[in-house]
């Protein structure tokens, strides 16, 4: 019989944890570059979409609109639009688009709209008409006034015939007004008097002055209409 030797048992003992050792490491290593492919690939489509992203975002910036008739500038961010209608002298600053519930549920798409001219129209004075203060006017304070325009001025807000909704804001003048309370289908008669609104809208309504009502617990509570407000802060009044 042959005897296999001690010496013969260690060098085969040795030579299979050699090669198990070998098989370990390139399993080790082809996980290892696996991984660290897997993680360089996500972090480059992670970049590449930030870059896209980043395209996408328009940069937004404060520019001034001046007009002759009526006689004002303000400024305002330029994803805002616009539009004067030089021959109803009339100008309509609208928001990008925004969806928001009037007060009966409905869902529109549309924007919150700033209105401005001088002198009140037939059509105009029809929607002032039917306005209900729905809360006690504010005071606001301009941001830079003219030498020859007030510092502060009132603020209300109005419901279309009845004070549970909101329809628009309204720049009054010296007319402080408590919730019930009315400017009247006259207002706006003289024409000098700055016609300043503004509430939310939709492409569908056509007159100027034509709004939604909404819920008068959250018609604040948007940025269109915080950026409305700075935008009415903003205005100057008289000849540049």
């Amino acid at each position: 019989m042959y005897k296999v030797s001690n010496h013969s048992t260690r060098n085969k003992i040795l030579l299979t944890i050699l090669v198990l050792g070998v098989l370990a490491g390139l399993a080790y290593g082809s996980w290892y570059f696996y991984d660290r492919s897997q993680t360089r690939q996500a972090e480059e489509a992670a970049a590449q979409a930030a870059e896209e992203v980043a395209e996408d975002v328009v940069e937004v910036k404060q520019e001034t609109y001046s007009s002759r008739e009526p006689a004002l500038e303000f400024t305002y961010p330029n994803n805002w639009a616009v539009a004067e209608d030089e021959e109803a002298g009339t100008i309509l600053v609208r928001s990008p688009a925004l969806s928001f519930q009037t007060v009966d549920g409905a869902s529109v798409d549309g924007h919150f709209k700033i209105y401005l001219r001088q002198g009140a129209r037939e059509q105009d004075r029809a929607y002032i008409g039917r306005g209900i203060a729905a809360r006690a006017s504010e005071t606001l304070t301009y941001t830079e006034p003219t030498e020859n325009q007030r510092e502060e001025t009132s603020i209300s807000f109005f419901g279309l015939d009845s004070s549970d909704n909101f329809a628009y804001f309204f720049i009054a003048g010296n007319f402080v007004l408590e919730p019930g309370q009315s400017l009247g289908g006259e207002y706006g008669a003289d024409e000098d008097t700055y016609i300043i609104g503004g509430g939310y809208s939709s492409p569908d309504l056509a007159d100027d002055l034509a709004v939604h009502s909404v819920p008068l617990d959250s018609f604040d509570e948007t940025d269109e209409y915080a950026t409305a407000l700075d935008i009415i802060r903003s205005i100057r009044i008289g000849r540049f």
